[in-house]
């Protein structure tokens, strides 16, 4: 079975639907075989649900985590800036 999920941003073009850690361990308890996702570069990617990794926690799992309260938006020099701002959807083979 292959999941497709698409995101359309604000401005109707097609944003990054890229699945976090948490959809990405549902995916896989599922049985989903196959992810198709948009990116922010208005293209779709696809892999292998086994072979995808995720970006890493969601913000609604981050709000969960800091009991329901938005945190204070990480700084620039921050490392592990990559880890949450900024898309890694990495499908070793594509």
């Amino acid at each position: 079975m292959t999941v497709y999920v698409v995101r359309e941003t604000n401005t109707n073009e097609m944003g990054s639907s890229s699945p976090c850690e948490d959809c990405h361990r549902k995916l896989l308890s599922l049985g989903i075989k196959k992810i198709v996702y948009s990116e922010d570069s208005k293209t779709l990617k696809s892999c292998r649900t086994d072979e995808y990794v995720p970006y890493g926690v969601s913000l609604g799992r981050r709000y969960i985590e800091n009991k329901f309260e938005h945190s204070k938006r990480r700084e620039k020099n921050d490392h592990d800036q990559n880890h949450y701002h900024n898309k890694c959807h990495i499908c070793p083979k594509h």
